[in-house]
């Protein structure tokens, strides 16, 4: 199996799994564990209406309701599936042999000599890296399994720790269209 196999595989497991009625988005984070990114981590989240209301009720600086919905700082943040990280060793092999044969792999040695070069190699392999989530959220989507498990199509939102205007096109990319309208329209909002 490939690395982008091993992804979308286990995030259509992990989200087999997520139980609660309420579920209206899951979250694809891309991430690099120790912030390396010659190791790729995915971590497949959700968050729930009931969650949102709890913020928007509860929290003494509630945020506004867009806010409470889709910044994934306000989210239940449960991360019950991390894919390539150190809790997938499988996955952190096949993340790694995907960078080899891409040849985008640098040694902790060449990161030394040549910081330049091997930030430019981590940027090609966050790029790479970016899209097969992308293409994880829209498979989730174009197989079904997203409708299967929440009995409706629901947004997949792929994204980063920090929310950042190129989101929305992720979103656009890895969902169904107008599914992802409020998201976009939120991350939009964020550079007025």
């Amino acid at each position: 199996m490939i690395f982008p196999e091993h992804l979308y595989a286990r995030a259509a497991e992990a989200i087999a799994g997520f139980a609660e009625p309420d579920i209206y988005a899951v979250a694809l984070w891309c991430s690099y564990d120790e912030d390396d990114t010659r190791r790729p981590t995915l971590v497949v989240d959700y968050n729930t209406e009931t969650q949102v209301e709890q913020v928007l009720s509860t929290d003494e600086d509630a945020p506004e309701a867009d806010e409470a919905r889709w910044n994934y700082a306000y989210w239940l943040q449960s991360m019950p599936m991390e894919i390539g990280g150190p809790q997938d060793p499988t996955g952190l092999r096949l993340g790694q042999e995907w960078i080899k044969a891409a040849g985008l792999w640098y040694s902790d040695e060449q990161e030394e000599a040549d910081f330049e070069a091997t930030l430019e190699l981590g940027s090609s392999i966050a790029r790479r890296f970016e899209a097969e989530c992308i293409r994880a959220g829209r498979r989730l989507h174009e197989d079904g399994v997203i409708e299967k498990v929440f009995g409706r199509p629901i947004p997949v939102i792929v994204h980063e720790l920090e929310h950042q205007p190129h989101h929305a096109d992720w979103a656009i990319a890895g969902n169904p269209p107008g599914l992802v309208a409020g998201y976009v329209a939120w991350i939009a909002s964020l550079d007025s």
